[in-house]
């Protein structure tokens, strides 16, 4: 059986193929995580394998011993020399290992101890049980708590096993005790932000000031709204609520651009931080040649 990477903290980058959400999990490798699981259940095979090589490239840059796994992507798991993981959908374990190797790390999802023992067993180095605790990213799914994870890792033994679903700090400890391996962690490293923010009461909100029409592939159209509406949703916001910080997004048209700085003036919204969204992952143009000057003024 392939060792599991040490710390026994797997990090879930669901939605990876975000940029934001790549560079968070770059963050993470950099703060200490050593095992990176790559999971989008929407991303096309395309957008999947593009943004998995990027990724994993810069993980390795990190920290050349990081453990990359890969959800239920064979052929992309293979071609990056990764891990792979496995549920009742896709690849079987038997595929997968015929394929990467005996010595490649194959782990599989688990919500209950049925097909554990015996013949139909899956022959994997270490499972993932979930969901312990409620879950934000799988709210219709209800949390199975510590005791069923207790006798899972029972049934499981010797194979190892991470508590996943609403890990937090302080669960940590009763799950090692019910018997994990370690745990799988999403929403608690990839959202830490708004947590964060949440932990502290602080409360997030937001102005619009384009939609957009896009998938996992590419972004399609981009629509300003009318700069009156854009004052309006800031205006709003700040005659109701006391904000201590504000950042910007997406401003492509030296109109929206303007109608901004006006109103943060307007409302004295300090600090105040721009963030230019020049240009989509795909390389769809959010940014406006003529609003470029603008920006910088």
């Amino acid at each position: 059986m392939a060792e599991l990477p040490y710390p026994r903290l797997a990090l879930l980058a669901d939605g990876f193929t975000d940029d934001d959400r790549a560079d968070r999990a770059v963050t993470a490798v950099k703060a200490g995580v050593r095992w990176v699981h790559l999971r989008d259940h929407q991303a096309g095979p395309n957008a999947f394998e593009d943004a998995a090589r990027s990724l994993t490239a810069r993980l390795r840059d990190v920290a050349e011993e990081v453990t990359v796994t890969v959800n239920t992507r064979l052929a992309v798991a293979d071609a990056l020399d990764a891990g792979l993981h496995l549920g009742w959908r896709g690849p079987s374990v038997d595929e997968a290992r015929d394929l990467l190797g005996r010595d490649a790390l194959i782990g599989y999802s688990a919500h209950d101890e049925i097909g554990l023992e015996g013949d139909r067993a899956p022959v994997v180095d270490y499972y993932f049980f979930s969901p312990v605790y409620a879950t934000s990213s799988k709210p219709y799914q209800p949390p199975v708590g510590i005791s069923a994870l207790r006798s899972f890792c029972r049934t499981a033994s010797p194979t190892p096993t991470l508590a996943l679903g609403g890990i937090t700090p302080e669960r940590v400890r009763a799950c090692r005790e019910a018997g994990a391996e370690g745990v799988a962690v999403l929403s608690g490293i990839m959202e830490a932000d708004l947590k964060a923010m949440e932990a502290n009461g602080v409360f997030a909100t937001s102005a619009l000031a384009a939609v957009t029409a896009q998938n996992t592939e590419t972004v399609a159209e981009a629509h300003n709204l009318p700069p009156s509406l854009v004052a309006a949703q800031i205006d709003a916001v700040a005659d109701d609520m006391d904000v201590r910080v504000a950042k910007t997004g997406m401003l492509s048209a030296p109109e929206i651009i303007e109608t901004v700085a006006d109103r943060v003036r307007a409302h004295d919204l300090q600090p105040f931080v721009v963030d230019p969204v020049m240009i989509s992952k795909t390389g769809f143009k959010l940014l406006q040649d003529e609003a470029i000057e603008t920006l910088i003024d």
